[in-house]
């Protein structure tokens, strides 16, 4: 019978920022690190690097999604003191502890649904669910799976956001305003200015405002095979209203500009102004004509005028 083999994995996430996805339109992409260490491995495996495999949104990790940036053996004892520490306080040697932290670079696409529409703003959720694959070792028969612990007190131990620190290359195309303007709120300690200083850092979409830059995050268990290798990551976010209305009310605009112009260049492929000089030089000679016949000092007579342009009109 094929049994399981359940190692302890600490998974620690630290988010630095959200980018637009260029290969998909409206798509996100969430970058970050991962750390995980991987518990209960024999000598052998930690020294060989061991780590669980990932699947993001139910798709396997891939070379542009995932890629380890560095492997550390982890040695100590069941009671958490490395062997030379246990010696050193005269305590009894303990049994070694071997495993293995790996440090990844993740560049993840995170899913989008719609929760809330009424135009022109969409409230949307975007996420991400990472889980931890199993595998085998040495013994195709045993599975080897990933059981997430969880720290009770600091949620930092699960998932945080890197270090804030001030974008330099922004400071020098600037100039100092941007730097003492970062310098001003980290000294604000206030709730305000270190939500600022996080959407400062982690927002990088030109499309979608976060509402929250603190994510709901929760932990999903197999109560069948008694394990948890998955958790799930859920921001919230909006899109700008003006960008809805632009992209509805612009292309309006601009057909009836287009047809403004089609009537305009009617009306002035179909006037003939050669017609309309001979017209105006036809009504003024027969005004003079008129003058000169009938020696009327009230030339314009309205009776008289309507008779000599309808009659030139009808010539042309």
């Amino acid at each position: 019978e094929k049994g399981d083999r359940k190692l302890l994995t600490q998974h620690i996430f630290m988010m630095k920022k959200m980018l637009d996805d260029p290969t998909v339109d409206g798509g996100l992409l969430l970058v970050g690190t991962f750390i995980q260490k991987v518990f209960g491995l024999t000598e052998e495996e930690a020294k060989e690097g061991f780590h669980f495999d990932y699947r993001f949104n139910e798709k396997s990790s891939n070379i542009e999604s995932l890629v380890v940036r560095r492997q550390e053996l982890i040695e100590t004892t069941t009671n958490g003191k490395k062997q030379q520490e246990n010696n050193n306080n005269g305590e009894e040697d303990n049994t070694a502890v071997y495993g293995c932290k790996t440090s990844f670079h993740a560049i993840i696409p995170l899913e989008l649904d719609v929760s809330f529409k009424a135009f022109p703003f969409h409230i949307c959720t975007a996420t991400v669910k990472i889980e931890l694959s199993s595998t085998t070792l040495n013994d195709p028969e045993i599975s080897v799976r990933p059981n997430l612990i969880l720290h009770k007190e600091d949620p930092r131990n699960i998932i945080s956001i890197q270090e804030l620190k001030p974008n330099l290359i922004k400071a020098l195309l600037f100039g100092g305003d941007l730097f003492q303007n970062w310098l001003k709120k980290k000294s604000d300690g206030t709730l305000s200015g270190i939500e600022d200083m996080i959407m400062d850092k982690i927002d990088q979409t030109k499309k979608y405002d976060f509402i929250s830059p603190y994510p709901r995050v929760y932990y999903e268990y197999d109560s069948g095979k008694e394990y948890c290798p998955t958790f799930v990551t859920t921001f919230y976010i909006f899109s700008s209203g003006w960008s809805n209305v632009i992209r509805i009310i612009f292309p309006m605009v601009l057909i009836a500009f287009l047809s403004l112009l089609n009537t305009v260049n009617d009306i002035i492929s179909s006037f003939n102004p050669q017609a309309v000089f001979n017209i105006m030089g036809n009504i003024t000679r027969n005004i003079t004509e008129y003058n000169v016949t009938n020696k009327n000092d009230n030339i314009f007579d309205h009776s008289a005028i309507r008779t000599m342009v309808s009659s030139n009109i009808v010539h042309q």
